[in-house]
């Protein structure tokens, strides 16, 4: 007894052609510089391909903390890192933030947890003691003023197309604030 099935001709997967790959595509997905420290062996990762308008300068002023976070938070997210607000002192008698430092997300350490050990989802570790910072000053004049910028990480960066993923970057507009109230009042559940 002969088979009448019909035979499928197998096609092969289409063939990726990366000569026409867009130069565009290739900068904003550009890696970091490495560095290594011949002495120690350490590794030093800097942004690369930022424009000079986003990489903060000694003696930048600023008139608000606000205004200096946005400015930091802009390169930060134009060379691949997430931020966080460190140390900073108040004036005594006002609330006037005298100094203020930004710092990359992975800046210190961990401390000890003290409370109980076990654990059934422990969070990874993922801070490793990273140096970049930016200092601003207001002690001398009325504006913020850059005192002090690091922009030497020992770790390594990500891409700028996804640093939309780290926590300091992410924000909900309006518009999205507006439907996930219309999902609520509907009886919609978040996902």
């Amino acid at each position: 007894m002969e088979n009448d099935l019909p035979t499928h001709e197998v096609q092969s997967c289409r063939k990726l052609d990366f000569e026409d790959v867009d130069l565009q595509e290739i900068n904003d997905n550009a890696l970091p510089l490495c560095i290594t420290d011949g002495n120690q062996g350490n590794q030093i990762f800097l942004p690369l391909a930022i424009p000079d308008d986003l990489v903060p300068k000694l003696d930048m002023e600023f008139d608000t903390e606000v205004a200096a976070k946005n400015f930091y938070q802009k390169y930060a997210k134009a060379s691949g890192f997430g931020t966080r607000l460190s140390k900073g002192h108040k004036d005594k008698n006002s609330d006037l933030m005298l100094d203020r430092v930004f710092c990359c997300s992975r800046e210190g350490k961990k401390p000890k947890d003290k409370r109980n050990m076990i654990v059934k989802c422990p969070r990874p570790e993922t801070r490793c003691d990273c140096s970049a910072r930016m200092k601003i000053s207001c002690r001398k004049g009325g504006k913020y003023r850059v005192v002090q910028f690091v922009a030497e990480h020992n770790h390594e960066l990500s891409t700028p197309s996804k640093t939309h993923l780290f926590r300091s970057h992410r924000h909900l507009t309006m518009a999205h604030e507006a439907e996930i109230d219309m999902a609520r009042s509907c009886g919609i559940t978040p996902k």
